[in-house]
This record gives structure tokens, sequence and C-alpha cells, in this order.
């Protein structure tokens, strides 16, 4: 049984292949080619919300949605929602962005980039600490 995207790859491609031998190889040159696996979609209101802070998803009509401590928010309403609520109202949901990080806890750098100040991950760009003066000042 698969035990990662890698090995559900390799499985797919052994499986339209004529001998073994030859799944590991294209399985790596495929990943390192850009493939990706399907992104995760929750479509059963019951599903435990462990998705860490940051998260994003996108709902049947394209809304995006954020996990933060008070629920999951869009960014024109701030209230946190349950995720169950939400995948019934507006499901299926796909998770577009989860986290390098399960942490909540980032500071900007000098290099304009995000690091999770507990694991030291880059959290992507700081956008508001690269376009303001304290930004730019550190």
């Amino acid at each position: 049984m698969p035990t990662s995207d890698r090995d559900s790859l390799a499985t797919l491609i052994a499986a339209s292949m004529d001998g073994p031998g030859y799944e590991e190889a294209s399985a790596d040159y495929v990943i390192e080619h850009g493939w990706r696996p399907p992104a995760p979609v929750i479509s059963d209101p019951d599903t435990p919300d462990t998705y860490p802070i940051r998260t994003a998803a996108t709902d049947r009509d394209g809304e995006v949605w954020v996990s933060t401590y008070a629920g999951w928010a869009t960014v024109l309403d701030g209230i946190g929602y349950q995720l169950g609520v939400i995948v019934a109202e507006h499901g299926p949901l796909t998770i577009v962005h989860t986290p390098a990080c399960p942490h909540d806890s980032r500071s900007g750098t000098d290099d304009s980039r995000w690091r999770c100040d507990q694991c030291g991950a880059d959290c992507g760009p700081n956008t508001y600490h690269a376009t303001t003066e304290e930004g730019r000042r550190g």
C-alpha cells in the first residue's frame, strides 16, 4: 500500500508499464519536473479540522477561506466559522495551501520573508514589511 504521494505516483506508473524497475526512476523524474498530487478536497461536514493556522481553501464558488485561531474566515468576512459549517453551506472545499509549519509565530526578515520563530521555516513573502518604512528599517 502506498505510504506517500511519491509511492502513489510510482504505483500508478508501475501499473502502466510492462515490467518492474522503472517506476522509481520515473516517479523521481516526474516529481522533479513539477508533478504535484491532487489538492485535498473536503466534502464531508464531519471532517475533523486538523489543518494548521493559515491553511487556505477555496469553496465551490471560488471564495477563499483561511483558517485562523477563531475558525475559518474569508477576506471580506472576518468572522470565524467552523469547518463543518463551511463545508455544509459552501462545500466542497479544496485545500490550496498548507503552511510550511503549523506555528503562528513568525517574524519578518531583512530579505523580506516571514520566518517561523519556532522552527525557522520560510513562511513566504513579507509584503507588509517590504512596503513600509518601518519594514525597510527593520
